[in-house]
């Protein structure tokens, strides 16, 4: 899940539910390992939107990627750069 693709000029396609605007978001990509393709998306979406969430424990492997190229894994609950 990303906000690369879908996006225009000042925003993008995941929209932020409290302000009904393109969400801010820390990083531009995330993947979810999960043994469900629908529970790996919801989950990778979750975590491009709140990456502190509760549930992300759910995914195997959660890799992340920031606006500067930085590669970020999710680990004990925590993210580290990969």
């Amino acid at each position: 899940s990303g906000v690369l693709a879908r996006a225009w000029r000042g925003g993008h396609h995941l929209i932020d539910p409290r302000t009904a605007r393109p969400a801010d978001t820390r990083f531009v990509q995330v993947s979810a390992v999960h043994p469900d393709l629908r529970h790996a998306e919801v989950l990778a979406k979750l975590a491009l939107l709140r990456p502190d969430a509760a549930g992300l424990e759910d995914a195997t492997v959660l890799l992340a990627f920031d606006a500067h190229g930085a590669v970020w894994r999710r680990r004990d609950g925590r993210w580290g750069r990969a």
